[in-house]
Order: C-alpha cells, then sequence, then structure tokens
C-alpha cells in the first residue's frame, strides 16, 4: 500500500502503513471504547509508549457517547 495523501476542510490528511508511534505526528486519532479504558489493541500500545496518565486523563474525561471524541496530551 502507497501512502495517501488528502485534505478535507483545508487539513492534509496522511495515510501510511506503519508503527504509527514511531511517526511525527500532530495527533494519532485512537479508536477506543465509550468508557476510554486503554487495555488492548493500539490503545494499549500508546499507554505504554505515553504513560498511564494517558489513560487517567481520559477517564477524568468521563463516559463518552458513541461517535464522540474527547483529547489528552501525549504523556
Amino acid at each position: 500500500m502507497e501512502n495517501m495523501i488528502f485534505y478535507l476542510i483545508g487539513v492534509k490528511i496522511c495515510v501510511k502503513r506503519g508503527d504509527i508511534l514511531k511517526e511525527k505526528v500532530d495527533t494519532i486519532v485512537n479508536p477506543g471504547n465509550v468508557l476510554l479504558k486503554m487495555g488492548g489493541g493500539l490503545a494499549k500500545k500508546i499507554k505504554q509508549k505515553g504513560g498511564k496518565i494517558i489513560e487517567k486523563e481520559a477517564i477524568e474525561r468521563g463516559k463518552i457517547e458513541v461517535g464522540e471524541a474527547i483529547f489528552t496530551t501525549s504523556g
């Protein structure tokens, strides 16, 4: 798969295959669960790399609804 680059409402989006935790990026969008627990998959890897503070910040924001998003620091 080659890199895909497109623009959405003036924002450049680049889709790549690889280890997202080794990329220099502004933001990581992680599909999670409504309780914001980071126990598996990409979420677990993000927590391992950035520290438990990321999950703590997310959980402190409280339960979210499907389709909603929150942000945290990078750890």
